[in-house]
């Protein structure tokens, strides 16, 4: 902390380098950018979920994205999808 004070940057910085608050920022502008308020609606309603039911959810979501993919058309099976 004090060598960053003497420095003049964020400690943050010295950790992780410059490039990491500036991912960081650019992946929050694109998330707020993408998702409405029904997709808002929708993620604050699973964060009420009790964990077990969260899995159950993340679970056929990831069906569907391993079905479907980004492109509508099947992925191939195995596919991992990873988050």
């Amino acid at each position: 902390m004090e060598l960053a004070e003497w420095l003049g940057v964020p400690p943050q910085e010295l950790r992780f380098g410059a490039e990491v608050p500036a991912r960081v920022a650019q992946r929050r502008k694109q998330w707020n950018q993408a998702i409405g308020f029904e997709e808002r609606e929708i993620f604050e309603a699973f964060l009420r979920l009790p964990v077990p039911q969260r899995r159950v959810v993340r679970e056929v979501i990831v069906a569907f994205d391993r079905a479907y993919g980004t492109q509508g058309s099947p992925r191939a099976a195995g596919g991992k999808v990873t988050g």
